[in-house]
């Protein structure tokens, strides 16, 4: 995911500096862009939108909604996690140091 990120903004910062535009108004764009969840991660770091120079619609954000969508990706990481993760043995070694007599 990291790489992915790394590319894009290298991405970003060379068509900015191809086309001319200031690179901070293409990385602000990036970081305003809606994620899976509906919001985008200046939203979800700062709690508020960002203004930008992109025109948007203004719709109340529902917190409800957005702890909703957040568990669903929760579980679904969770449960590809689950697919290749194997259950350590478990091991009594540890109760032995424990004495509560």
């Amino acid at each position: 995911m990291q790489k992915r990120t790394i590319t894009i903004i290298k991405r970003l910062l060379k068509k900015s500096s191809d086309s001319g535009s200031d690179p901070y108004l293409a990385l602000l764009s990036y970081r305003t862009a809606p994620l899976a969840c509906g919001f985008s991660p200046a939203e979800l770091l700062m709690g508020r939108k960002l203004r930008t120079t992109l025109p948007h619609l203004s719709l109340r954000t529902n917190t409800k909604q957005l702890t909703g969508k957040q568990t669903a990706l929760k579980q679904k990481q969770k449960e590809n996690y689950d697919k290749t993760a194997r259950r350590l043995k478990e091991s009594h070694a540890w109760r032995k140091h424990l004495s509560y007599e």
